[in-house]
């Protein structure tokens, strides 16, 4: 791949710059802000909404009527803007064959897809190398929520594509925002009845399509996609209604490679567990249903209520069958392969379940104050339901095979030596005497926000001096609820593989390196039937939650000609009450716990007019990031050791959050149909969470207390830059070429991670958690006569993916990624299209790779390739 050489050569020159792209940083945005200090004239001018509702549309004489088209352009949204901001809207959305809002936003230069758990799909994304966990999410000025089990990181897969009219990625974050935008701030914005003044639209979409690798048992189905929104308005144009909707349904299955754990020996990497295959199978259904209703009146009052509803239920069945390897029986070994004796070939199923549920309600309004003031409020209520559901049985074995391994590549090779017996699924018997099991994993979480902001001369053109002020709440209530049900079979238990092969299944026969299909119904059925039941309740690891954030910011606004500043400072409270249990001596305790922080946070965005379409920004921000609910409201375990002195383990209920302090440098020049942008950042992080073991010893120096807990002890940087090139039609080239488009941007980054191990020792890690060393997209757009057509290259570099050893012999990254997708679509008669998508035409693996070379396999996905076709329609 060509990006992955410039980016290796990008990446040692950036290393040579180090730490004096920081200092650089530093020096500008310091100067900036002496500028932005000295004293100036004021001038009043009308208001705008404040930069924290980027889904929220201009302001004209005052109050939100509307963009002039449906959706506005990248360079638009970038220029008006008040931080530095990249952004998609609706059009460029339409081009891709994206399928849910984390896909779409890759196409965003310094943003990275993250995939889920068991998955090739990406269900959350990282921002400037912060991953979810990291960063905020608002929809329509409200916030998203749609929290996993163990971090605040959204879930943006839940969200179709088609509920997005524009989202905006702010790279430096105003202090009207939420302050847990370490990376930043995800905005999401819904259709407008008032957008494109208020006309009517409409726009749907019907579509089927297929995987290469559709289905296992030879029986799926087409996939298909079928979506619609439309809006009016009504009653001399000052009521508006919108109304949307989308369900789509897709199967399709995974190639699956592990090797689950490797040894040192003898200076080379050595399998140390075992070396699977896997066949997955997905199956999903995403069903989304939106409606607004609003109110304008004479530019005085705009008002809005809307219901969102959005679910996503994925079942995925892992058919899992390999070879567990002893280091003690391998010879002759050498770098990535081996030879091996007296080895089990094992065959098994996982299954997960996963059904997320959002409903979203929420309202605002916004209205004018004298002549230059406009006061905006936002309210919001979320029900989240996150039921997960994670299920293994034990395993069917054939023992004393013999053999070699090669996992120097993908696709890591067993030969085995035959041996009478191993072909045949009679001769694979169920472990006995280990538990099967079913973890039910739910949480429920109610979400209530309220923002009112007030903003006088704000607005983009502007003269002046402005200020910003506002309030902010929001309140979690969390219900977390672990079950796991455990099924043993007893000693005796006869059990053979060859009686729940499924019947519907190509003609299979085991090959000891690789799974069979079975069927899940029948081999559950037989486990719950024979098998020892038992039940955990994890009463340690259920909690109840209520959090509060309290938040209050102001800032100062000025801009004279071609000079602006903006010098503002967030205040957040954050408190919280969480009743768990903690397990005293084998019994579990009820314990109600309460802890309470305040952060002060400045923040400066600066910008500069060299031209009219030459603008330079600076800025400086300090966030901050949560804890994670792992680290912080599950129960603990307190024991006593053989003196009689507690020892505690578990989390700690008074972890603070990690705090970040940001620089950035942007110049942006515009085009008459497009821009060019480079920018240059740097984050410095603290107050990182690892956990430790602590002893405390009394005067005489014997142990009196015994600690493993997380703490704030890590820290971390993080320093890059990013180029971005728009360029929406080639103006002056003769037909046909008139009709050529393209973008590209690539971010280069560059991060360490001081990881602090439980004994307290340190080391830096070459990369944050999930942060690639580039990201790179590329898209080709073609649109002439009746013909639109886009082909767009996504890539990144090498990922540290959050694993880390003691040695770097045990860090985990995923390989260099790219992939390619086309759209295509031919105008029938105005307003109708027939299009066709095909996704992953490069035929892309996923690999993860570790060990002593860092290039031992790990993991390897692969989702092969899919295509649909379909009729849109936009009216």
């Amino acid at each position: 791949m060509e990006l992955n050489g410039v980016g290796e050569a990008a990446l040692a020159l950036q290393s040579t710059l180090g730490e004096s792209m920081r200092n650089v940083l530093k020096r500008s945005l310091l100067a900036g802000i002496a500028v932005a200090c000295a004293p100036t004239t004021a001038a009043w001018a009308q208001t705008a909404e404040p930069n924290a509702q980027p889904d929220t549309a201009t302001l004209e004489d005052v109050v939100v009527t509307g963009l002039r088209s449906v959706s506005g352009t990248r360079q638009e949204i970038k220029r008006e803007a008040q931080g530095i901001v990249d952004s998609l809207t609706s059009e460029q959305i339409e081009r891709t064959p994206d399928l849910s809002l984390a896909e779409s936003l890759e196409r965003i230069a310094g943003v990275n897809g993250v995939i889920g758990f068991q998955v090739s799909e990406s269900r959350t994304v990282t921002v400037r190398g912060f991953d979810a966990r990291y960063n905020s999410f608002s929809i329509d000025g409200n916030p998203i929520w749609n929290s996993s089990r163990n971090n605040r990181g959204t879930q943006l897969d839940v969200f179709p594509t088609s509920v997005v009219n524009q989202v905006s990625v702010f790279k430096s974050v105003t202090a009207d925002l939420d302050a847990n935008s370490i990376g930043g701030h995800v905005g999401l914005r819904t259709l407008r009845a008032f957008d494109g003044g208020g006309r009517p639209y409409l726009t749907a979409r019907s579509s089927i399509g297929g995987y290469d690798q559709e289905s296992l048992t030879g029986d799926g189905a087409l996939d298909y996609r079928v979506s619609f929104a439309g809006k009016r308005t009504f009653a001399d144009g000052r009521w508006g209604v919108v109304i949307g909707a989308e369900t789509q349904r897709y199967d399709y299955y995974d190639e699956y490679n592990q090797v689950t754990g490797y040894a040192q020996v003898g200076g080379v990497d050595v399998v140390s567990g075992s070396l699977f295959r896997g066949l997955f199978q997905h199956r999903t259904q995403r069903d989304a249903l939106y409606g607004k209703v609003e109110y304008g009146a004479q530019g005085d009052l705009y008002g809005f209520l809307s219901l969102n509803y959005f679910r996503q239920q994925d079942e995925d069945d892992s058919h899992r069958g390999g070879v567990f390897l002893s280091p003690a029986r391998i010879t002759g070994a050498a770098s990535g392969t081996g030879n091996f004796t007296n080895a089990v070939t094992e065959v098994y199923l996982e299954r997960y379940d996963l059904d997320r549920e959002t409903f979203l309600a929420a309202s605002g309004f916004d209205f004018r104050v004298g002549d230059t003031g406009a006061i905006n409020v936002r309210a919001s209520y979320t029900r989240y339901d996150n039921d997960e559901t994670t299920s293994r049985t034990e395993r069917f074995q054939f023992s004393g095979l013999s053999g070699s391994y090669d996992i120097s590549r993908t696709d890591p090779a067993v030969t085995l030596i035959p041996r009478a017996g191993f072909d045949d699924a009679t001769n694979y018997v169920y472990r006995t005497n280990r538990d099967a099991f079913i973890n039910q994993i739910p949480h429920k979480d109610d979400v209530y926000s309220l923002r009112a902001d007030f903003n006088g001369n704000t607005q983009p053109g502007a003269q002046g001096f402005g200020v910003s002020t506002g309030l902010y709440f929001r309140r979690l209530d969390r219900q977390f609820d672990r079950t796991q049900l455990n099924y043993r079979q007893p000693t005796g238990t006869t059990f053979r593989l060859s009686t729940v092969v499924d019947p519907d299944a190509p003609s299979q026969r085991p090959t000891g390196t690789g799974p069979l299909i079975v069927d899940p119904d029948s081999l559950w059925s037989f486990i719950r039937a024979n098998g020892t039941f038992s039940q955990n309740d994890f009463l340690t690891a259920d909690y109840n939650l209520v959090e509060d954030v309290v938040a209050g910011h102001a800032s100062l606004h000025y801009n004279l000609g071609r000079f602006g500043a903006i010098l503002g400072v967030r205040v957040e409270d954050t408190s919280y009450t969480n009743q768990n249990g903690e397990l005293r001596s084998g019994v579990v305790v009820p314990v109600d716990r309460n802890f309470e922080y305040t952060e002060v946070l400045p923040n400066a965005q600066l910008r500069f007019d060299l031209t009219p379409d030459f603008r330079l920004r600076a800025a400086y921000t300090e966030t901050l990031g949560r804890p994670d609910f792992v680290d912080f409201a599950f129960g603990r375990t307190v024991n006593l050791d053989a003196n009689g002195n507690p020892v505690i383990s578990g989390t700690n209920p008074f972890l603070k959050p990690r705090q970040a302090e940001s620089y950035d440098l942007s110049a942006e020049y515009y085009l008459q149909n497009g821009l060019v942008s480079l920018g240059l950042f740097s984050k410095e992080l603290t107050n990182e969470t690892f956990t430790q073991r602590i002893e405390t010893r009394d005067a005489s120096g014997l142990i009196i207390l015994t600690e493993t807990t997380p703490l704030n002890t890590g820290s971390g940087a993080l320093q890059g830059w990013e180029a971005n090139i728009i360029v929406d039609r080639l103006v002056g080239l003769p037909a046909p070429l008139d009709g050529l488009g393209f973008s590209l941007n690539y971010t280069l980054l560059e991060g360490e991670w001081n990881v602090v191990f439980s004994n307290g020792t340190r080391r830096t890690v070459g990369g944050l958690r999930n942060q690639p060393r580039w990201i790179g997209n590329a898209s080709l757009t073609y649109a002439a006569g009746p013909i639109d057509a886009t082909l767009s290259y996504r890539a990144q570099g090498r990922t540290f993916t959050g694993g880390f050893g003691t040695t770097e012999a045990g860090d985990v990254y995923a390989d260099n990624y790219d992939r390619l997708d086309l759209s295509a679509s031919y105008r029938l008669r105005p307003g109708v299209k027939l299009f066709g998508e095909i996704r992953n035409i490069t035929d892309t693996w996923r690999v993860e790779q570790t060990g002593l070379g860092g290039d031992d396999t790990r993991l390897a996905i692969a989702p092969g390739r899919s295509w649909s076709v379909g009729i849109r329609g936009t009216f």
